[in-house]
């Protein structure tokens, strides 16, 4: 199973939001940003930088 595909299982989504995320267009939930970071091993932070830093 590709990341895409596992990323959207785990979190309930479809493959389409998944791209929308990594493109940058829309963030996903809070808590599936924390999901995604727990699955990646990273932090939210990482992953999903604050726009105003």
């Amino acid at each position: 199973m590709d990341t895409i595909k596992k990323l959207a299982e785990i979190t309930c989504s479809t493959p389409a939001s998944v791209y929308r995320w990594i493109n940058g267009l829309n963030p996903p939930a809070p808590i599936k940003q924390k999901i995604i970071a727990e699955y990646l091993g990273m932090s939210v932070e990482e992953l999903f930088p604050s726009k105003d830093e």
